[in-house]
């Protein structure tokens, strides 16, 4: 193919265009003296057009020079924002309604409640009473299990009775024999010696039952409940977390401060995780407890 563009590109001054330059080339190449056609050339003959638009003869224009018209101060568009940090707490799932929601109907479904409550429409009111203060009744599992007991995610006995004993629910007719007698009928022969977060909430419905509806029979079970969740909130120690991220965490001041940390803090989280012998399982995406309490330990 390239010898037949060099004899073309030869005989371009004696054809009057490209087109007869080529076929000229191709002609002495394939045909032989007496006027026979080469057998071995007539592939090139088929690709006669392919050749010549493969590697054109003539040079191809020069791209001209474009002056773009000049632009108005008001039509030069807007320059494109810079792409703001990633929030360090975007991976934090937070405690929406709808998440609470699902929380209390799977704690609900797991207790005896409604076997503790006869009247079917009276548990779902209760159900519903419930789910209104069960972002604090849940506050309140957590601080008992991490003040009172070995283990910080379950309630141990002496948590659920000191909790009894904030709330001032003792009195002459109520004594701690009877919140033995509460613990042990919530067990499931599993955890005997600790509470579940749904066994408190069963716990609660218990309470109710042996102490303001002893005391006021004539309040109805909704009614009753209502008023041990409002002592157990006025009474018992809790931390409210949600208000605590919402006004002193997630600020731009504290977030500007964590990004400014985040690498070292990145460091010491990889350094204090398989500190172990031997090893601990898993991924290493979070850490345990015993490293966390370990590494307080350290800092310390």
């Amino acid at each position: 193919a390239r010898h037949i563009v060099n004899m073309a590109a030869a005989k371009a001054a004696d054809a009057p265009d490209p087109d007869t330059a080529m076929q000229l080339a191709v002609g002495e190449l394939v045909l032989r003296d007496d006027g026979s056609v080469r057998g071995e050339f007539v592939e090139l003959l088929r690709k006669q057009r392919e050749v010549r638009r493969l590697v054109p003869l003539h040079p191809r224009p020069k791209p001209t020079h474009v002056v773009m018209p000049r632009m108005l101060e008001d039509e030069v568009p807007e320059l494109a924002k810079p792409k703001e940090p990633v929030s360090v707490w975007k991976a934090r799932v937070m405690e929406t309604p709808a998440m609470l929601h699902k929380m209390c109907m799977k704690d609900w479904e797991k207790t005896k409640n409604n076997r503790i409550i006869k009247d079917a429409d009276a548990a779902l009111a209760c159900r519903a009473v419930m789910e209104t203060h069960y972002r604090v009744i849940k506050q309140i599992y957590k601080n008992y299990t991490v003040t009172a007991g070995s283990d910080p995610f379950l309630m141990s006995s002496n948590g659920f009775t000191l909790l009894c004993q904030d709330a001032a629910l003792m009195t002459k007719r109520f004594r701690l024999k009877d919140v033995d007698l509460i613990f042990v009928a919530i067990g499931d022969g599993v955890r005997d010696r600790t509470l579940e977060r749904h066994e408190l909430v069963e716990a609660v419905v218990r309470l109710t039952n042996a102490t303001v509806r002893q005391e006021q029979e004539w309040l109805t079970w909704p009614e009753a409940l209502g008023q041990m969740c409002d002592q157990l909130t006025a009474n018992c120690v809790w931390f409210d977390d949600v208000r605590f991220r919402v006004d002193v965490l997630f600020r731009p001041e504290v977030e500007a401060l964590y990004h400014q940390y985040l690498p070292r803090l990145r460091r010491v989280f990889k350094k204090s995780i398989f500190v172990f012998d031997p090893p601990r399982r898993g991924d290493g995406e979070f850490m345990l407890m015993e490293e966390w309490l370990l590494l307080l330990g350290s800092a310390a």
